[in-house]
């Protein structure tokens, strides 16, 4: 892909894979990655990236981000992100250090210095992308698209309409989605419908032992839907190599920032209320089956790497 790329994420085990994708897979350009926590724990969420840009080898700067959100106080929603996000997974830690400049500082610095517009992946909350937007204004000439994971349209996860990554800072997302640039919004919708089936994570313990460490994570942390487990940040890296596995539609979204609806989004479906415009296209559909076959392709990619 002739695509540079920043990342952006929080802790996980959707985050581990993801950003262990981001950093094997050869067709993505990796420039930078961050880190963004809305619970305070963003030095133990940055030491996790550094650990897995050494582990692979990689060469990619990590910077530290938004400990909290904006203005939002931190609401635990579940066990699944604990202590340091990463479900009780080990690796290494490793003497490296993560660049001196908070993320969004970070992120004008590698937009300033490419050649190309960059793309934006982010799947955590949003705050670091709404600093460097509130900040640095004029970096949207230098960004091409941002892939955003997070967004519902039928139903939530942290209550009956949000979506966790919006919910936690939703004064955050205002502020993307109203910056004018091209958004992909990765909605829950997806995650919840394309689900890494049960089959495909019996058939990890087959590629390979960091496979099985995959498998070990999934099982024990992400059975809460029957059928199979969420992907979550792997759509959007999926969406990034692999459009044509998603049903997309163009809408306007607003984001509630307060009362009972704070963090839902709410999709202007009918054209009524913005004279026809929109502002992001949405991810409505996805084939699950080519996902799950690609999800496979990729772990068996980290799979070589690791073993190499």
């Amino acid at each position: 892909m002739d695509e540079p790329i920043i990342f952006d994420s929080d802790p996980g085990i959707g985050g581990i894979l993801a950003t262990s994708t981001a950093l094997t897979d050869p067709r993505i350009d990796l420039k930078l990655l961050t880190t963004v926590t809305a619970d305070g724990q963003i030095a133990k969420a940055t030491q996790h990236s550094l650990n897995l840009v050494a582990f692979y080898q990689r060469n990619v700067p990590v910077a530290g981000g938004a400990a909290h959100a904006l203005i939002k106080p931190y609401e635990p929603q579940s066990d699944v992100y604990n202590n340091d996000g990463t479900a009780d997974y080990e690796y290494p830690d490793y003497e490296t250090a993560p660049l001196p400049e908070a993320a969004a500082d970070a992120m004008y610095a590698a937009l300033c210095r490419s050649p190309k517009p960059m793309t934006l992946v982010v799947t955590g909350p949003y705050t670091n992308l709404a600093l460097l937007l509130l900040n640095h204004p004029d970096c949207k000439n230098k960004i091409k698209r941002l892939i955003l994971l997070g967004g519902a349209l039928s139903r939530g996860n942290v209550n009956s309409l949000a979506d966790y990554n919006v919910f936690t800072d939703p004064e955050a997302a205002v502020a993307v989605y109203q910056s004018g640039l091209p958004i992909t919004m990765v909605s829950l919708d997806v995650n919840l419908n394309a689900l890494i089936t049960d089959d495909t994570i019996n058939q990890l313990k087959q590629i390979g032992p960091l496979a099985e460490s995959f498998q070990a994570l999934y099982k024990k942390y992400l059975r809460d839907i029957p059928g199979g487990v969420p992907a979550y940040d792997m759509h959007a890296f999926a969406y990034l190599l692999h459009p044509e596995f998603y049903t997309t539609k163009k809408y306007w979204i607003d984001v509630q920032t307060d009362g009972p609806a704070s963090g839902v989004t709410v999709a202007d479906i009918r054209g009524a209320y913005h004279n026809g415009q929109t502002n992001a296209t949405v991810c409505t559909g996805v084939d699950a089956k080519a996902f799950n076959a690609w999800f496979l392709r990729e772990v068996s990619v980290i799979q070589d790497i690791f073993i190499h």
